[in-house]
């Protein structure tokens, strides 16, 4: 199984739509998270066919700003289980594998409000034991060496950050392929490059899948590089590879566009800055 994140800054440009479903066929994976996607849910659920992704749950923007989604093929069981502006939670049921949890991450883009998406992680932490992958955009670094440029991060920005995954025991999966997953694209002086994308997950979740591994993908179109999570790693860039040279995109991906996701919201407010909407209903699956 293969998960893709990618902050690729607007879905609304015909471009960047190609370049996304450029990615899915390229790339194949059977999870995919999207960030800062800038459209609301009748536009998203248009586009997720266009990319040849049959499932997926969205979350609004805020204006122009935000907007989250998260995609998975037919036969891979997802259950949706919370979101919010800085996140999407959801279980995944495998034949032969115990239930594990993903999480697509999308941090504050301004550092005073960056606490609140550390809360967040806070509240889901605490909701669960299950094996857990959390991936995205964080929009933080935790060491100075993650960052190249003229600007230096705040120490209390990321020591928060690294408080964080020392207390929940995240492990960094680590990557292939450039050090950087953002830069600016600005010259000279002003141009600066971080590791703002990433791959955590618990040390339960590492057993489950010990060949896990983490791709720093090319991208053409944004700011941010793809970051791929490869669960059975070497053996499933193997199987990737075969996929490639038989994959056919087809009109069979362009079915049923109106078809709804429904979700049930419910539960509070994060201290007047964020709502989080649970899904009570244990049992139920979130399809497209």
């Amino acid at each position: 199984m293969s998960c893709i994140s990618w902050n690729y800054r607007g879905l609304g440009r015909p471009r960047v739509v190609r370049a996304v479903r450029d990615l899915v066929r390229h790339e194949n994976p059977d999870i995919l998270f999207l960030a800062e996607t800038r459209q609301g849910n009748r536009m998203m659920e248009r586009l997720k066919w266009r990319m040849g992704l049959g499932n997926g749950v969205f979350v609004d923007p805020i204006g122009s700003r935000g907007g989250l989604a998260l995609l998975w093929k037919d036969g891979v069981e997802v259950r949706l289980q919370s979101f919010s502006r800085f996140h999407i939670d959801a279980l995944v049921e495998e034949e032969g594998v115990p239930a594990w949890r993903i999480t697509g991450f999308y941090g504050a883009p301004v550092a005073t409000k960056r606490r609140v998406g550390w809360n967040v992680l806070q509240i889901l932490a605490g909701r669960s034991n299950l094996s857990w992958l959390c991936f995205g955009n964080f929009n933080e670094i935790l060491w100075r060496s993650e960052q190249h440029g003229r600007r230096d991060r705040s120490e209390w920005q990321m020591r928060d950050f690294r408080r964080i995954i020392d207390v929940y025991a995240f492990r960094d999966l680590g990557y292939r392929g450039r050090d950087f997953t953002w830069a600016n694209n600005r010259e000279g002086t002003a141009f600066v490059e971080g590791r703002l994308d990433r791959a955590f997950a618990t040390a339960s979740w590492t057993a489950l899948f010990p060949p896990a591994m983490v791709d720093h993908l090319e991208h053409h179109v944004s700011d941010h590089c793809p970051v791929r999570v490869l669960l059975e790693g070497d053996n499933d860039a193997q199987r990737l590879q075969r996929r490639r040279r038989v994959f056919r995109f087809g009109e069979i991906w362009a079915r049923d566009e109106e078809s709804e996701d429904v979700v049930t919201q419910s539960w509070g407010e994060l201290r007047g800055e964020c709502k989080i909407w649970c899904n009570p209903t244990e049992d139920k699956r979130v399809k497209g």
